[in-house]
């Protein structure tokens, strides 16, 4: 499509409050389902790490040994790790997701792997299958099994290490639509307290402050909505209003002033669908005697003389109203007729026939075809 139409298309419709409401609502629809795709997900979670023997300071005449090492000596430890693997995703993980030419598994280094035992699992399948195996000082390997999503398998593994190089738990192997098997120690995070009991702890003065916050920064945020929605409507407003002086000047006719300023005000403000709609209102007879009568009962004050200053208050007040909400006159046809009854460019004729002034709907036909 070409730059020049899609600007055309664009200068129809009036950007709205309404309008950002939607792209934000459309964009988080579009952001919730990009998260929740459909594909397996494998984590490693190290729930807890400790020591076996926690001596803050080594005693003189105590002599541990582990395998015929002195751990206290060579400034050794012995530390248990314990790690769940479990599939987090919405799709199960097949034998056939595998990479068959390598193996997937666990490593931890530095130090060496003692011992990996299964010690929990929501699936008796896994429990019989998953099999852990020690196959060198720093691997563990997993069989290839089916993981079902919500399935877990929880291990115990035994580490001996020195004390000044911590171990570090890692992943290795190749499961399809997986990029990399992740890691996460939520071991810190035990014994802290859950998500509910922080949002409502504190004392009613703290709960009070915090709801006044959120509501601030709630407010801002609508404001800062309205203002930008603001903001490029008037943008919008001023590139139409510089497109109608452009079209009105190919016109080789000359039209009434009256005119061109009602249709210029109305395509600033609704593009080409407000010139359209002011078409499909001037054919509608009975808005328009509606609309005759009471621009004719406002014309005449109390008294039974014709009102002054202003002439039309309440013409002034509605189309206030519409500027201010940005409310499309081709939305509230009473207020654009009104208008267009008062500059005289619609009346009844004596014998009751609406009349419309036919420069009018000429006007508009022209717009409507250079502007579309």
């Amino acid at each position: 499509m070409a730059i020049r139409e899609k600007l055309r298309i664009d200068d129809r419709f009036s950007w709205s409050f309404t309008g950002v409401i939607l792209a934000v609502l459309f964009g988080a629809i579009g952001l919730y389902s990009l998260l929740r795709e459909n594909r397996p997900n494998l984590v490693c979670e190290i729930q807890n790490q400790s020591d076996v023997l926690d001596l803050h300071r080594p005693l003189k005449d105590l002599a541990l040994e582990f395998r015929g090492q002195d751990i206290q000596q060579q400034n050794l430890n012995l530390r248990i790790y314990t790690v769940r693997v479990s599939n987090k995703g919405r799709v199960d993980i097949l034998q056939s997701y595998y990479d068959q030419d390598t193996p997937w598994g666990i490593t931890v280094k530095p130090g060496q792997i003692i011992e990996a035992r299964l010690t929990s699992s929501n699936s008796s399948y896994l429990t019989s299958r998953i099999g852990p195996e020690v196959s060198d000082p720093n691997t563990i390997t997993l069989r290839k099994v089916i993981f079902e999503h919500d399935r877990y398998a929880t291990l115990d593994i035994l580490v001996l290490h020195h004390k000044e190089s911590p171990p570090r738990i890692g992943s290795f192997g190749k499961i399809a639509g997986i990029d990399e098997i992740p890691v996460i120690d939520i071991s810190a995070q035990q014994g802290r307290p859950g998500f509910w009991s922080q949002v409502l702890s504190g004392s009613p003065l703290v709960q009070i402050t915090r709801i006044a916050v959120h509501l601030f920064g709630l407010i801002m945020m609508i404001i800062a909505a309205v203002g930008l929605s603001i903001v490029v409507g008037s943008i919008g407003e001023r590139r139409r209003r510089r497109r109608f002086s452009s079209a009105i000047a190919r016109l080789t006719k000359g039209f009434d002033e009256d005119v061109v300023e009602i249709a210029k005000d109305l395509y600033a403000m609704s593009g080409v669908e407000g010139l359209l709609k002011l078409q499909a209102l001037l054919k509608n007879e009975n808005m328009l005697r509606r609309v005759i009568a009471r621009s004719q009962r406002l014309e005449i004050s109390p008294k039974g003389e014709r009102a002054d200053a202003p002439e039309d208050l309440e013409l002034a007040i509605l189309e206030a109203r519409d500027r201010l909400t940005r409310v499309e006159y081709g939305v509230m046809g009473a207020p654009l007729l009104s208008r267009v009854v008062k500059k005289g460019l619609v009346k009844l004729s004596p014998e009751g026939k609406i009349d419309v002034n036919p420069t009018l709907n000429e006007i508009l036909d022209e717009l409507t075809r250079i502007l579309k």
